[in-house]
C-alpha cells in the first residue's frame, strides 16, 4: 500500500515574488487614481472634519448627489472610507488616518524654499 504524502505547498519562486510585488503596485496606483480627482479631494478634506451624509456633501461640492455617492463608492472600495445608515441618511467618515494627516499636513501648499 502506497504511504500517504503531505501536500505541502509549492515555495515562492522568484516570479512569484515579482508578481505579488506587481499586485501590490496594482493596488497602490488604483489608491493613488481614488485620490486623483479634485473632486474626491474635496470631500475628503471634508469628510477630515467630521462624518456628513450625501446631502450635505453633495451642498458642499455643488455635484449631484450620485456623482457624490459614485465618488464615495471609489473611496470605499479603497478603504479609504466606510458608511453608517441611519434612517434614510448615509454617514461617511475617513477610516484611513494616513488620509486625515495628509489632507491636514498639505504638503503641496507649502512655499518653495529659495
Amino acid at each position: 500500500m502506497p504511504e500517504e504524502t503531505e501536500l505541502r505547498p509549492a515555495a515562492p519562486t522568484g516570479n512569484d515574488d515579482v508578481r505579488e510585488e506587481r499586485r501590490g503596485l496594482r493596488n497602490q496606483a488604483r489608491l493613488f487614481r481614488a485620490l486623483g480627482h479634485e473632486s474626491r479631494l474635496v470631500i475628503l478634506t471634508h469628510l477630515a472634519e467630521g462624518e456628513c451624509c450625501v446631502c450635505d456633501l453633495a451642498e458642499v461640492t455643488g455635484l449631484d448627489q450620485s456623482t457624490v455617492s459614485k465618488h464615495l463608492a471609489l473611496l470605499s472600495s479603497n478603504g479609504i472610507v466606510d458608511s453608517e445608515r441611519r434612517g434614510h441618511h448615509v454617514f461617511y467618515h475617513v477610516i484611513a488616518p494616513w488620509v486625515t494627516e495628509l489632507l491636514r499636513a498639505r504638503p503641496w501648499a507649502r512655499e518653495k524654499e529659495e
